[in-house]
């Protein structure tokens, strides 16, 4: 009975010790099928790290919230994720009595009312603002407390970005090369050895993800021409090439030792590179965001609430382990291999954590 017990409880344990690598595992190319294959084996060590990424939690709610508000007038499930987070943190604003919209209320009584957040009549200046602001208007308004929440995790996240990052991606690295992890304990080692160029990647990374939601989200609103039209397209192109160039840099930088602009240089290469397995990778972490969210509409059409909560389970873990599969190889084929190859007896020196 102890036993039992005791292996129950060793199951959430990151630091313990697994069956080992398989012979065969270490001699398995990356294809598509044995990612299958080798799934198995290494679920367990995803979901430690899925809750080891949970940290980043606040950065992708913030920009959930960000496309839910831009396409909020579409329907389906952004008017749905923003109606919910303001029916649950919040009150709808009422234009002729919030003091922080002094501006649009003034303008507003003189000649209308809001009720029910439907405009019934209102100046032109008014209609003027609102052509602007788009739904501005309509976003819930919060208590001083919750701002400081929001404000806190928010600084968190952009402050650990990086850190988490490169401690994650180390892990994810170990996982594509099936290596022993130890998950807790090979977490930090990998901030360690990259603190400092982490620190940065992650500024960089963070801010130019914010940036170019903001950018794609006025753009969006505000297509009257056809330059903002091309811009919005533009980009949008842009927003697609960074989101598979960032699978690399924290990669490069945990795997040799470079410059943050070299990496970003050899990230653009190998995003070009490796389009057929960056196309892959992309499409399956689709694949299975859809999947989640199918499930989530499904359930809640039966009034069924518990499996929503499984992808904080597992799939931020499984998105960054299908990333590390698709990316690392490409890095492996054009760098690490013909470096080995031209300098047999240097081998070690190339990695930074060997």
């Amino acid at each position: 009975m102890k036993e039992k017990r005791k292996k129950r409880f060793n199951f959430f344990n990151m630091n313990r010790d697994g069956k080992g690598v398989k012979k065969e595992d270490v001699a398995r190319p990356p294809t598509f099928l044995n990612f299958f294959k080798t799934l198995p084996r290494r679920f367990n060590k995803i979901l430690s790290l899925n809750i080891l990424m949970l940290g980043r939690l606040p950065m992708y709610a913030l920009l959930i919230l960000l496309v839910s508000y831009v396409f909020y007038d579409q329907g389906s499930i952004f008017s749905t994720i923003f109606a919910t987070v303001g029916t649950l943190l919040g009150n709808s604003i009422s234009v002729a009595s919030d003091p922080a919209l002094g501006t649009f209320s003034g303008v507003f009584v003189a000649s209308g009312s809001m009720s029910g957040n439907t405009v019934n009549e209102a100046t032109g200046t008014f209609s003027t603002y609102m052509s602007i602001f788009g739904q501005a208007i309509e976003m819930p308004t919060y208590s001083v407390l919750f701002y400081c929440v929001i404000i806190g995790l928010f600084l968190f996240s952009v402050i650990t970005w990086g850190w988490q990052s490169v401690g994650c991606t180390y892990i994810a690295r170990g996982l594509v090369r099936a290596e022993p992890i130890f998950t807790f304990s090979d977490y930090f080692r990998g901030i360690k050895k990259n603190f400092k160029q982490g620190f940065f990647l992650g500024l960089i990374d963070a801010f130019a993800l914010l940036i170019l939601t903001v950018d794609f989200c006025y753009l969006y609103n505000n297509t009257t021409s056809i330059l903002l039209e091309i811009m919005l397209w533009g980009i949008s192109g842009i927003f697609i090439i960074y989101l598979v160039l960032r699978k690399y840099i924290y990669m490069l930088a945990i795997t040799f030792d470079m410059k943050i602009l070299k990496i970003f240089k050899n990230a653009l290469i190998f995003t070009v590179l490796g389009i057929k397995r960056n196309l892959l990778g992309s499409v399956s972490s689709i694949i299975l965001f859809v999947l989640n969210i199918m499930l989530g509409i499904v359930c809640l059409s039966f009034n069924f609430i518990i499996p929503l909560i499984l992808p904080l389970v597992y799939f931020i873990g499984m998105s960054l382990y299908i990333s590390a599969y698709s990316v690392y190889p490409v890095i492996d084929k054009y760098m690490i291999e013909p470096y080995k190859k031209a300098h047999s007896e240097e081998t070690d020196a190339v990695e930074n954590d060997e």
